[in-house]
């Protein structure tokens, strides 16, 4: 038994387990297989699918059919993007109900006319607003490409 002392408490280490192996459960060996027998499998249809694909982008449609076992993997593909497309949506609809709730109670006040908003809006195409290099139009000056940045390149 090793005793390890320490300025905030004591700890007793023993180097020996707590539960003694002396050989490894059926049931862990089992399990071990059943994993490795499903890692064989994936990687398998795997391979499948992405010989399919090669020969899909290929032109070579009618040379190969699709797997089957893709099929089983599209609900749980589905599933999984599901869970993020419910985040992202319930994000963006309390951003959206902040903001609506925030103008029609006239605490959302900006410094642009509604007239000037949508005259600019109209104007959203035009080389005033097109970013090259980074840069705006009306930040650029006359020659934007020897104009150095923000960031100081050119």
């Amino acid at each position: 038994m090793v005793k390890v002392t320490s300025p905030r408490a004591a700890v007793v280490c023993s180097p020996e387990p707590l539960v003694p192996r002396v050989k490894r459960s059926p049931v862990i060996r089992a399990r071990c297989l059943v994993q490795v027998a499903f890692l064989v499998l994936v990687v398998w249809l795997g391979a499948q699918f992405t010989v399919w694909t090669l020969d899909h982008t290929a032109g070579n449609v009618a040379r190969a059919s699709r797997p089957a076992s893709v099929e089983g993997f599209l609900p749980i593909s589905a599933l999984m993007s599901l869970r993020v497309a419910l985040a992202v949506g319930l994000a963006v609809g309390i951003y959206l109900g902040i903001t609506t709730a925030f103008r029609v109670s006239g605490h959302w006040r900006g410094v642009v006319s509604e007239g000037e908003y949508a005259c600019r809006l109209q104007e959203i195409d035009s080389p005033l607003y097109t970013h090259v290099g980074g840069m705006a139009g009306a930040e650029a000056g006359p020659n934007p490409a020897t104009t150095v940045g923000s960031h100081g390149e050119r």
